[in-house]
């Protein structure tokens, strides 16, 4: 568990290199603990001491009290050992401190933690092989930039050569931009750090150019060592070759995305003429004494199709305007939407006897109606997929560097782990209409809603105890 997202996921990097059987989580947010806790399907956690919304000592107390013989690594920036007034009577299994040494090291603990039986002879014999198994460089580096390279990726993305490392090639002379290089010499003389500097290598006789991803930061309490940096570097070539390729690709598939929206317009606002006389000359045929039963039965099927039908189209039209002719971005309050969304369905909520619940909501900049009708839609989920109980909808929200995360959570039927993405796709629908009336269109419009604002929307569930569905919402909205 890590709120540093390169942290987190370099250290699932490492433990999956070392442990290739092993199933890894990385989990950012306390809905998500919360989730995996109840659950409970793991067998050792690593954490990080200092958590955004969480502090260790709290996570170590629920994983303890829960299942007491789980083992706890801090994994921290911070290795001072917690005192009794911080964890009660709990301690960590271990703890270790982030740095190159701490990310190779992680795996070792890992390993003695869970198989306890194993020598500590045999777990270090396999650290070397997994440093150079990494595809990620590690090295070390003096205030001046000269290179020590930690492992064999290191020296491969940086193309060096024998002569490079005997002649004391300086991190800097591997650029190709001087505005890099100075920069790089700037945060070496001051101490400072530098996250995720993407930057182009000098071009050689041997390969295209290269480009490279840096990480740098100073070695606590280095003293008068020789080395008092260390630092990570991935190769993101293709990466930049991607991006450069959907650059050129841009304008095409703004093209092509303007003229499918336009065709779902055009064709499901064609299909409205000719639908309303089927439905039209079924009903005056229903409504005649003359028809047998069977004539009668047919008419009736005709009508209820054509209904279907009906509430298709104009879903597709929904679908289609998103996009098309939404609303200009203004400040709207998202509790009043949310208010104003449930008091729409109030019949529904009277009949089921549901309860509706939200806690302080934030004022954005975003299309009002649209995010009215998000609402509604989830809502109306929530009321359809209810289980035994009253349904119960809770929506609350949080703020995050980049956006809002809102939470609409309800404790209905739930949905298997399988279905989690398709559910937005259009027309897919999990249950038959008899069982649950509907077209298979509302959570695309949702997502269509969402992605127009900057954001993006998922669901966790649990089959039978409910769902979180759980959209983003951009600070500001161009």
């Amino acid at each position: 568990m890590d709120d540093k997202p390169y942290d987190g996921d370099l250290a699932a990097l490492v433990l999956q290199h070392h442990m290739p059987h092993a199933e890894v989580t990385v989990i950012d947010d306390a809905i998500e603990f919360a989730e995996h806790l109840a659950l409970g399907e793991f067998n050792l956690v690593i954490t990080e001491r200092h958590l955004g919304w969480a502090e260790g000592n709290r996570i170590l107390d629920s994983i303890k009290r829960l299942y007491p013989q789980c083992p706890v690594i801090f994994f921290s920036a911070d290795k001072s050992p917690p005192s009794h007034h911080e964890t009660g009577h709990n301690q960590p299994d271990d703890q270790i401190k982030k740095g190159s040494a701490g990310f190779l090291h992680l795996p070792i603990s890992v390993n003695q933690l869970l198989y306890p039986r194993k020598t500590v002879d045999e777990t270090e014999s396999l650290a070397k092989p997994l440093v150079d198994r990494l595809p990620v460089g590690v090295f070390s580096l003096n205030r001046e930039g000269r290179l020590n390279c930690l492992n064999s990726s290191c020296g491969n993305i940086f193309r060096l050569t024998a002569g490079d490392k005997q002649d004391g090639t300086t991190l800097q002379d591997l650029l190709a931009d001087e505005t890099a290089r100075s920069t790089v010499s700037s945060v070496l003389q001051q101490g400072k750090a530098v996250n995720d500097f993407d930057v182009q290598l000098r071009s050689t006789e041997e390969g295209p150019p290269c480009w490279i991803r840096l990480n740098l930061w100073p070695i606590e309490d280095a003293g008068d060592e020789k080395d008092q940096f260390e630092g990570s570097v991935t190769d993101i070539s293709s990466f930049k070759d991607t991006v450069s390729s959907l650059s050129r690709n841009a304008a095409e598939l703004s093209r092509s995305n303007a003229d499918l929206e336009k065709f779902a317009y055009v064709t499901s606002h064609d299909l409205q003429e000719p639908l309303s006389y089927i439905s039209r000359y079924a009903q005056l045929l229903h409504e005649r004494d003359d028809l047998d039963d069977d004539a009668d039965r047919f008419t009736g099927h005709i009508l209820d199709s054509s209904r279907r039908l009906q509430s298709m189209v104009d879903d597709i039209l929904e679908y289609s305007r998103v996009g098309t002719q939404g609303d200009e971005f203004d400040p709207v309050d998202f509790g009043e939407l949310a208010d104003s969304a449930a008091k729409s369905l109030d019949k529904s909520f009277k009949e089921l006897h549901a309860i509706y619940k939200r806690g302080d909501l934030p004022v954005l900049r975003a299309d009002g109606r649209q995010i009215k009708q998000l609402f509604r839609n989830l809502f109306s989920n929530a009321l359809k997929f209810h289980g035994d109980k009253p349904p119960r909808i809770l929506v609350t929200a949080k703020e995050k560097p980049q956006h809002w995360e809102f939470a609409v959570q309800d404790n209905g039927i739930g949905l298997e782990k399988k279905d989690r993405k398709r559910i937005f796709d259009m027309f897919q629908r999990l249950h038959t209409s008899d069982q649950y009336p509907g077209t298979g269109i509302g959570l695309a419009i949702c997502r269509s809603i969402v992605e127009r604002h900057g954001g993006t929307i998922r669901v966790k569930s649990i089959p039978g105890k409910g769902s979180i569905f759980v959209f983003t919402i951009r600070h500001k909205q161009s």
